[in-house]
């Protein structure tokens, strides 16, 4: 408990220490944006679908929703970027099922998140340069498509989009009571009925090493939880750490951990809600994911 304290004090002095980013396409640390986690995926989609990181910022006025997120692209394709807000976090409250999104990608949510939201910018390759975006809102049958908040980006049609910031307010998105916390995610597709390449937090149903990941369908089960002014709302409660031979996992509250080889294989599914030893797992790197934590990583097994 009290490694959550100072996860929530960390953030709460990054909010007043520096005023509001400045929405410019520069993800500069120093202006106070907080990491959501990187990418586990080895070169992403490709060359011009590569996510690096993903970042928001807590509004200690509780007016603005900030995000932002950088590549690792090196050449300019034509992609979409998207991502996910679950704001109520209620199991089946918002988009989860369906063969299309709100811009026609084959993605789908294991019920949380179950998404209010969806933002989109399209990137086009050969104008080196963001032609489309929308804000996208779940009506309960369908989706209304509007074009809330500012946003900033950097990029060229050499090296494709390197970082984009986007800011919206709260009121925008007619939520008047803003929660503790909200869920998140980020992807990269393609065009129309294409699916996920790349995705944060890591997600097994995405996994680039699949001739087919660009127009098969993807149902997104990981995300990730932001404070919305304090910063991560469920802090690192679950611990995972290499011992001899294999992994312990601590957990202060009922889990359940999915261990995966880098090839994106399931080794293994436990519940823990206390501590376990995995033993005997062969040497190398794995990915988890942690259901009930919103937790993805990585973590090296030795011998």
């Amino acid at each position: 408990m009290k490694y959550f304290t100072v996860v929530m004090m960390s953030a709460v002095l990054a909010s007043a220490l520096w005023a509001s980013p400045t929405i410019d396409g520069v993800v500069d640390s120093n202006e106070g944006w907080l990491s959501l986690g990187q990418s586990q995926y080895q070169d992403g989609g490709g060359a011009g679908a590569n996510l690096n990181e993903f970042f928001y910022y807590p509004d200690s006025a509780r007016e603005y929703l900030f995000l932002a997120f950088k590549t690792n692209n090196t050449a300019s394709w034509d992609v979409s970027y998207g991502i996910g807000l679950d704001v109520d976090k209620v199991t089946g409250s918002g988009y989860f099922q369906g063969d299309n999104d709100a811009w026609g990608r084959k993605l789908s949510f294991d019920n949380l998140p179950a998404l209010e939201w969806e933002f989109y910018w399209w990137w086009s390759g050969a104008d080196g340069a963001v032609t489309s975006f929308n804000s996208c809102q779940w009506t309960g049958s369908g989706w209304n498509y509007t074009s809330y908040g500012t946003y900033a980006y950097t990029g060229d049609a050499t090296t494709g989009l390197q970082a984009l910031e986007y800011k919206v307010a709260f009121s925008d998105l007619g939520i008047t009571e803003v929660p503790r916390y909200v869920l998140l995610n980020l992807w990269i597709a393609g065009g129309d009925g294409s699916s996920a390449v790349d995705v944060i937090p890591f997600d097994p149903t995405v996994w680039n090493n699949d001739p087919n990941e660009w127009n098969d369908a993807d149902t997104l089960g990981a995300n990730t939880a932001i404070g919305v002014l304090e910063g991560p709302a469920i802090g690192s409660r679950v611990v995972i750490r290499p011992v001899l031979n294999g992994l312990r996992v601590s957990a202060d509250h009922p889990v359940t951990v999915t261990l995966y080889r880098a090839n994106g294989q399931k080794v293994l599914e436990r519940s823990v809600n206390g501590f376990l030893n995995l033993a005997d797992l062969e040497r190398g790197v794995y990915l988890y994911r942690v259901k009930g934590s919103y937790e993805t990583g990585k973590v090296m097994v030795i011998h």
